[in-house]
């Protein structure tokens, strides 16, 4: 194994959980999809098939998230919780800011760009593409600044939702895929299971 896969299974065995990267992908396109939800105009949403569409997005969303820790359980085994992994949650409640906080959502963006851009550095050079996410809301914050009326803003929301829940399922893949590939430089060499008694000397 080189030195450079040994560093990359070391950050794999201190950030498992943040590098479920499919998970993080569940996250954006449910939180884009319930998003989608919120904007039916008030007008137009009926109780029962509203409620029900809800309803149906928890369960979709429940249903996608546990099947994703699954394939990583079945695929890499169980490994010990640490005390508290808020890493998730963190990305949740990003995302949540940006779809409810109306005209407040402005103080989201320094909060994207010191989260996504401590990702970055910290586990640089593996999480460069966490980058991606400064680089957005630095444009959307500038462009958000200029901001002076209330169809701007609707424009510049929906951007901003549709940018970010695709940045984060791009970065949830490219997490996920550095994490297949940590496994991979980390897995011991298998014997062959083809190999004869006679083959290993067991038989004459």
């Amino acid at each position: 194994m080189s030195a450079d896969d040994m560093k990359l299974v070391q950050l794999v065995a201190r950030r498992y959980r943040q590098l479920q990267g499919l998970r993080t992908a569940i996250d954006a396109a449910a939180l884009l999809l319930l998003w989608s939800l919120l904007q039916i105009p008030e007008t137009s949403r009926r109780a029962g098939p509203y409620l029900a569409a809800l309803t149906g997005w928890a369960i979709l969303a429940i249903w996608g998230d546990t099947r994703a820790a699954q394939f990583y359980r079945e695929r890499f085994g169980r490994v010990v919780e640490e005390g508290r992994d808020d890493s998730r949650a963190a990305r949740v409640l990003l995302i949540w800011l940006m779809i409810v906080m109306g005209g407040a959502i402005g103080f989201a963006l320094p909060v994207l760009i010191v989260y996504a851009g401590g990702v970055a550095w910290r586990d640089r050079p593996y999480r460069t593409h966490w980058v991606l996410f400064v680089a957005a809301a630095v444009v959307l914050g500038a462009s958000f600044v200029a901001l002076d009326s209330p169809v701007q803003f609707n424009d510049w929301h929906r951007r901003f939702v549709w940018t970010a829940a695709s940045l984060a399922a791009l970065c949830g893949f490219l997490d996920h895929r550095l994490l297949m590939r940590a496994m991979r430089a980390g897995r011991s060499p298998v014997p062959d299971a083809s190999l004869s008694a006679t083959d290993c000397g067991g038989g004459e």
